[in-house]
Formats: C-alpha cells, sequence, structure tokens
C-alpha cells in the first residue's frame, strides 16, 4: 500500500514546485476527483465533509469544508477522520497526510 501512496503523492505534485504549488495541486485533484460529501469525525463528533479547499495558509494546508446540525464550519484536513470512502478519495486524503507527514487515521469507531 505505501507503494500505491507514493505513487498517488508523485502523480498530484509532479510539475508543482515549492509547498503553495503542491498544495494547490492536491486542492484540485480533491475537486476533480474526490466523492463528496462523505461522513467523518472531527474530535469525537460525527460531520459530514462536504468539501476540501486550500485558503492559501500553508502551515494550516487543505481545510475539510464540515456540516454538522445544519452548520458549516472549517477544520485542517488532517484532523479530520473520515468514515466510508470511495477508493479515489480515501487515496487522496491517505496521499495528502503522507506528503504532510501525518501518519495514516483510523476511521471513525
Amino acid at each position: 500500500m505505501s507503494d500505491d501512496i507514493d505513487a498517488v503523492v508523485e502523480e498530484i505534485v509532479v510539475d508543482a514546485y515549492g509547498e503553495d504549488e503542491q498544495l494547490w495541486a492536491f486542492h484540485q485533484f480533491f475537486e476533480d476527483e474526490a466523492t463528496f460529501p462523505f461522513p467523518a469525525e472531527v474530535v469525537g463528533s460525527p460531520v459530514e465533509v462536504v468539501g476540501v479547499d486550500y485558503e492559501g495558509d500553508e502551515r494550516r494546508g487543505l481545510v475539510a469544508r464540515c456540516r454538522r446540525n445544519d452548520q458549516g464550519y472549517t477544520v485542517a484536513l488532517i484532523d479530520v477522520a473520515p468514515g466510508r470512502l470511495t477508493e479515489r478519495t480515501a487515496a487522496l486524503i491517505a496521499a495528502y497526510r503522507r506528503w504532510s507527514g501525518v501518519e495514516a487515521r483510523p476511521g471513525p469507531r
């Protein structure tokens, strides 16, 4: 699986130079290829992730647009524990976490 994740990272960042361009590249892949919404947890609370954005803050990285009880908010994507995902969405999240230097995160219990 490790090689598969590395291959996805390489596919995404191949023509992106520097952290900012690479984050924009990840954002574009999420827009083009991820399936939304998907269930997740943020600090133990169930949410629905309705999209992924990059707001230009390299320190924060990609953010997940979440919805809970008809309220919307954003959190860092690495702080989201996703539930059931399509194979490609799972691969994109795993690749982003690897690129960010964060270990894979298990889904909600």
